[in-house]
């Protein structure tokens, strides 16, 4: 992927900056008072990188920092770092590709949070264009019911069922709990075990 390509004048590759430059300031601002909503977003979901990459979650993070709890030049102090044009052009993007790219989502997400503008995105919103809403599903461990050998049919497939016998005697009902179903057996015919308490007689 590529940072968005459009025939818009606005979009000319600049001199790294970042916010706390002049120059970026002023054509993020240019980006933000000319582009459509509709081209923003555009921009900001034509990702120069794989969804997930290690400098979008960067670059989220010093948006959120920025824009959302208005901690200072955050964006500025992460497109000024002198490391980051090796490590852009070190995942086969073009830097002043990706300081146009990052001007666009800056104009976006600006536009978003400035006190006067629109919210036409949030930045939950954006970390889901880019792959950093949330881990995928983990993959749980089934649980194993060991049998003794030679004995696998010994409860008909099924895990012994555990009784618990209270300490003291009591001839009130007794509340029975059942857990519902949650995906961890392993097989949907199997059902769970059931801890049921009955009060003993004395």
């Amino acid at each position: 992927h590529g940072p968005p390509i459009t025939s818009n004048p606005l979009r000319q590759a600049s001199n790294m900056g970042g916010s706390s430059s002049k120059d970026e300031e002023d054509r993020a601002d240019e980006i933000q008072n000319h582009a459509t909503n509709e081209e923003l977003l555009k921009a900001a979901k034509d990702l120069p990188f794989q969804a997930g990459h290690p400098l979008l979650a960067e670059f989220a993070k010093a948006l959120e920092a920025e824009y959302v709890y208005r901690q200072g030049p955050k964006v500025g102090d992460f497109l000024d770092d002198p490391r980051l044009e090796r490590r852009v052009v070190g995942e086969g993007v073009d830097f002043g590709q990706f300081n146009d790219w990052a001007g666009w989502v800056e104009a976006l997400v600006r536009r978003s949070y400035s006190d006067d503008g629109e919210r036409v995105v949030d930045m939950g919103q954006v970390k889901q264009f880019w792959g950093l809403a949330g881990a995928p599903p983990q993959a749980y461990a089934q649980p194993a019911y060991a049998q003794p050998v030679g004995q696998s049919h010994a409860f008909g497939g099924q895990p012994p069922v555990a009784m618990a016998q209270p300490v003291c005697s009591s001839s009130a009902p007794v509340a029975q709990a059942i857990p519902a179903s949650s995906g961890l057996y392993p097989d949907p015919n199997t059902k769970p075990a059931v801890a049921v308490a009955t009060p003993v007689k004395q």
